[in-house]
């Protein structure tokens, strides 16, 4: 017997510039948070990469192995689809998770997080740990790729 899964998602209200996203599918939702790129370039706007990139997501994780596997899939596809670069691209966070009747897994990119509620009444928050390397202010770290995104 299958247990019913309940997603959650919120957003705060972005006035007339929301550059958060979501989408949900079967099996699976993720949460992206669309920021400016890391070089301060404004030609792509945060909300609509957000937006490219969930629908990438929603069309990569149904068929992906790992979830790490389909986010790089994603970004991938968005980067060539676009034409983008580095220097003007603008960033996201990804919240994602996939569940079925045996297992849920969560894949988290950057500072947003998955909350698992179980049954039990417990929860767990997954984060992205990486993160922890780079310290509190995050703002002065610049990546630097050869040949393009990191993806």
């Amino acid at each position: 017997m299958s247990e019913s899964r309940l997603v959650l998602h919120a957003t705060l209200a972005g006035g007339t510039n929301n550059q958060d996203r979501y989408v949900i599918g079967h099996g699976f939702a993720a949460v992206l948070d669309g920021a400016t790129s890391v070089a301060g370039d404004r030609s792509h706007d945060p909300g609509w990469y957000a937006e490219q990139l969930a629908q990438a997501i929603s069309e990569t994780v149904p068929r992906a192995g790992a979830l790490a596997d389909a986010v790089t899939e994603a970004i991938r596809a968005v980067r060539d689809t676009h034409g983008l670069t580095p220097a003007t691209t603008p960033t996201s966070t990804v919240a994602l998770a996939r569940w079925s009747d045996e297992v849920v897994e969560t894949y988290v990119l950057g500072d947003s997080y998955v909350v698992v509620f179980h049954t039990d009444g417990t929860e767990t928050i997954h984060t992205d740990s990486r993160l922890d390397v780079l310290g509190h202010d995050v703002g002065d770290v610049r990546l630097v790729t050869q040949g393009g995104l990191l993806a």
